[in-house]
């Protein structure tokens, strides 16, 4: 099968569930024997490794009103015309390239699957700067979403039942009749060593980009109320505005003996997360966050906002204000006997719903669906 990729993620960016996701998806399907084509917003996607015919079509812009949309429809066009694709698979909303496809495949009657992980269009809490972004994202929420799920053949999200406002794409497409797929995540890292609660590091893992959105200023006012024999580790690309408020928290409040910030590439994030007492996830908002399917793998129970798919996740705790994380964290710390049967329940949880062969199951079959879905509909 000729199966063209369209996505934001090429090139990939670094620790982001949906550039991870695309790249282990198309890796699959090129592991089946079909044909790859990935097309990508920037001319850097050359440099991808992957055994894929490649092509650069400019765009830019999400569709908010403070980010309209931009692209060459005309290329988009002539590229989707030279590939002839037995189907279109996109990874995620909220892209020009994507969406505009959307609108092109539809013209030229070729089946779409959209891989959704998620929208993100509703205010993360009551800030005036988050409720001028939902107001932004209103008129894409009524009038262009809408418009392009009726358009696409089918789309999967990364849990059927969760209710959160990150799959109002799924409810949506439900309601408008659309067939929706099952489609998880499963770990970036391949985590096979499992430490013992006496074998840990006193230790807080913390992974993600510096942002509001990762919340890790919570992450340290949390350390702070916490016994001194606690550290953190804070893994992250270490630039930019937020990164430097987070190092001027630890200044001001003298946590410099505690806390470590760390690259990716700068230690085994594998061995990070199997010898850590606890992964600590303080995001406002997620759809189903990679790295606590990674603390479930390494048998590392966790403590998370109870936001997206996280909420449904077992093996730790789910605790979104201040007082309720400092306590689950020293109860986790304290009570040997919880911190095994969580680690015990997240290690089952992951062998039986978020491994890669789950995820390939789930992919291959989604896109049987699809492609037999439009044939009776052109029948």
């Amino acid at each position: 099968m000729r199966i063209m990729v369209v996505s934001r993620s090429w090139p990939a960016y670094e620790r982001s569930g949906v550039s991870l996701a695309a790249h282990k998806h198309t890796q699959m399907l090129i592991d089946a024997g079909h044909e790859l084509h990935i097309v990508g917003s920037h001319a850097a996607i050359e440099q991808e490794a992957l055994n894929a015919q490649k092509y650069y079509v400019p765009s830019s812009g999400s569709g908010a009103l403070y980010a309209p949309t931009k692209v060459d429809k005309k290329l988009l066009s002539h590229t989707m015309s030279t590939i002839k694709p037995d189907i279109i698979i996109l990874e995620a909303w909220q892209t020009a390239l994507t969406e505009a496809c959307i609108d092109i495949a539809s013209e030229q009657h070729i089946p779409t699957l959209m891989i959704s992980h998620g929208i993100s269009i509703h205010s993360y809490n009551n800030s005036v700067r988050h409720w001028i972004r939902y107001l932004a994202w209103l008129p894409y929420q009524w009038f262009c979403l809408p418009s392009r799920i009726k358009k696409i053949t089918a789309i999967t999200a990364l849990d059927l039942q969760v209710r959160s406002p990150r799959f109002y794409d799924r409810d949506l497409a439900l309601s408008l009749g659309k067939p929706v797929f099952e489609l998880g995540n499963s770990p970036a890292l391949k985590i096979s060593l499992f430490k013992a609660h006496s074998e840990r590091k006193n230790q807080i893992l913390v992974v993600g980009y510096f942002s509001q959105v990762k919340n890790q200023l919570r992450a340290l006012a949390i350390l702070k109320d916490l016994p001194p024999s606690i550290t953190m580790l804070l893994v992250g690309k270490k630039e930019g505005a937020y990164y430097q408020t987070c190092q001027g928290y630890v200044k001001q409040h003298h946590l410099g003996a505690r806390v470590v910030f760390c690259e990716d590439h700068e230690m085994d994030l594998a061995k990070e997360f199997s010898q850590s007492m606890i992964v600590l996830q303080t995001s406002i908002t997620e759809a189903l966050p990679i790295t606590l399917l990674e603390a479930m793998a390494s048998g590392t129970p966790f403590v998370a906002t109870a936001v997206g798919a996280a909420s449904s996740l077992p093996g730790g705790i789910h605790a979104d204000q201040l007082s309720q994380q400092v306590q689950s964290i020293n109860q986790l710390f304290s009570d040997q006997l919880l911190w095994n049967q969580l680690a015990e329940q997240g290690k089952a949880a992951y062998g039986q719903g978020f491994t890669d062969a789950r995820v390939q199951e789930q992919l291959y079959s989604a896109v049987d669906k699809t492609v037999a879905i439009h044939k009776r509909q052109i029948n």
